[in-house]
């Protein structure tokens, strides 16, 4: 999983208590979407809940849901590119 979030901080800029501060911003909001897609593609099930949790990040399912679908429509090619190489 370290590797995931490594990916996805260092394509958006930021750190990795920026990508789980309890923040709405667009850019922290965003890069845990593609986090959640990426993840739940090589761990199906409740590993982006498990992860969250662990990292004192406070999200229900719906929420986790919702950052995968923006960030499967707006960051698809980013999401690919991750799959691709790791195949």
């Amino acid at each position: 999983m370290e590797h995931q979030i490594e990916y996805v901080c260092k394509r958006f800029g930021i750190t990795e208590d920026q990508l789980f501060e309890k923040s709405r911003k667009r850019l922290y909001s965003s890069a845990r979407g593609v986090l959640y897609c990426i993840m739940s593609d090589q761990h199906p099930g409740r590993i982006s809940k498990k992860l969250m949790d662990e990292k004192g990040f406070a999200i229900s399912r719906a929420s986790i849901y919702h950052g995968k679908n923006i960030g499967l429509t707006f960051y698809s090619n980013l999401i690919n590119s991750y799959l691709h190489n790791e195949q």
